[in-house]
C-alpha cells in the first residue's frame, strides 16, 4: 500500500518535538512492513526540499506559517503523480482539510 503522510514538521525541524518523533516511528514501521511512504511537511529555512529518514521519504514544501494552505494543493498534485492508496494526517494542531480523493486516516499524537 502506497501512503502519503502529512504533518506540519518532520523530526529534523528546529521546533520538532515528541509528536514528530512518534509520527516518524509510525511511518518508519509502515515502511519496514513494506509500504512506500512519503512524509509531506513544511520546509524550515535552509532545509533541503527532500531527504530520507529511516526509509521514509520526506518532502518539504513552504513555510510553516502557510503550510495549512499549501498542504492540500501539494497533496492533490502528489495524488495525481504518485497514486497513493491512503493518506495519513498527523493531527496535532489545526487540521489540513485534505482532499477527499483518497481514503484517509488521522494519527493523533496529542491534543
Amino acid at each position: 500500500m502506497r501512503i502519503l503522510f502529512i504533518e506540519f514538521r518532520d523530526p529534523l525541524h528546529p521546533q520538532a518535538g515528541g509528536a514528530e518523533t512518534l509520527l516518524l516511528e509510525v511511518a518508519s514501521r509502515l515502511v519496514a512492513a513494506g509500504h512506500p511512504l512519503d512524509y509531506l511537511c513544511c520546509r524550515p529555512a535552509g532545509a533541503p526540499r527532500e531527504c530520507e529518514l529511516r526509509g521514509v521519504r520526506v518532502l518539504r514544501h513552504g513555510p510553516q506559517l502557510i503550510f495549512n494552505f499549501i498542504a492540500p494543493i501539494v497533496a492533490l498534485r502528489l495524488l495525481r503523480e504518485r497514486a497513493y492508496d491512503v493518506m495519513l494526517e498527523g493531527l496535532d494542531k489545526v487540521p489540513f482539510f485534505l482532499p477527499l480523493a483518497r481514503p484517509r486516516c488521522a494519527v493523533v499524537a496529542h491534543v
